[in-house]
């Protein structure tokens, strides 16, 4: 049967001990530290807990001790799979980008799209499986390989990785680029999709950004027709904007996963 879970809060947490909530499961990633992921644990036992990382490969060759913190993060967790972003950008070039507004020579992308997968090979020891999540664009078309439906399909497969996919990221790669989202996602292996993530983009300055705000119909929509085209085991919200708009979305989610 589908999960729902969600990304982990004290509001979340609040909502699951007063029985205000029904999901299954909740989300974490490296912004909670061992300790206090330790006491969630405490005050959720017997809650499965999924470990999601953000850009872990190129944190694994740059960043050092990442190795031994995932490690720890994997046993504190106990997480039943690894997720991580599909990124394939060197770093530097999404803090410059960001905070800046300068773009980084564009890599090669055979190269990147290599490096990144002989990344995603040093993490087969951990004998965990593995979910790879599709990338926003930014608010230009640059370093458009990044997101082309062609490499995340060869690097899903070369890898043999599941699909973490999505749905804000790619509205978001879909408005930028002028897209219709159901063909950007149509183009994706929907097959390997095992989990789904849904928050709500929002406008600036003329196409969407991952802003991680309430849903919309139009997400809803786009969590039911993708659910039509796909047997994911989990679908995830990021939302972190209080507690009864959060209760709202997972009754609404809820809904819809029983319906499918």
């Amino acid at each position: 049967m589908m999960q729902l879970t969600a990304k982990l809060s004290d509001d979340l947490v609040e909502l699951i001990q007063s029985g205000a909530v029904r999901i299954d499961g909740v989300e974490v990633s490296p912004w909670f530290d061992i300790e206090r992921i330790r006491a969630y644990r405490q005050q959720l036992p017997g809650w499965t807990f999924y470990f999601h990382h953000g850009d872990l490969v190129s944190r694994l060759k740059w960043a050092p001790g990442t190795g031994d913190r995932l490690r720890e993060y994997i046993e504190s967790t106990q997480t039943p799979w690894l997720s991580f972003h599909c990124s394939l950008l060197p770093p530097g070039y999404v803090t410059v980008a960001k905070k800046l507004g300068w773009y980084l020579p564009s890599p090669r992308p055979a190269r990147s799209v290599k490096s990144f997968v002989a990344g995603v090979d040093k993490l087969r020891g951990l004998n965990l499986p593995i979910l790879l999540e599709n990338m926003p664009s930014f608010s230009t078309n640059k370093y458009a390989f990044e997101t082309s439906v062609e490499n995340i399909s060869d690097i899903l497969a070369l890898t043999d990785a599941g699909l973490l996919l999505d749905l804000a990221h790619a509205r978001v790669v879909a408005s930028v680029f002028g897209l219709d989202v159901h063909d950007y996602l149509g183009g994706l292996p929907l097959e390997r999709v095992r989990q789904i993530h849904t928050s709500g983009p929002r406008a600036r300055e003329g196409t969407l950004y991952d802003a991680h705000e309430e849903l919309e119909e139009t997400d809803y929509r786009l969590l039911a027709w993708v659910l039509e085209r796909s047997e994911p085991e989990v679908v995830t919200l990021e939302y972190f904007g209080g507690k009864q708009r959060l209760r709202e979305q997972l009754i609404r989610i809820r809904e819809i996963i029983t319906a499918g």
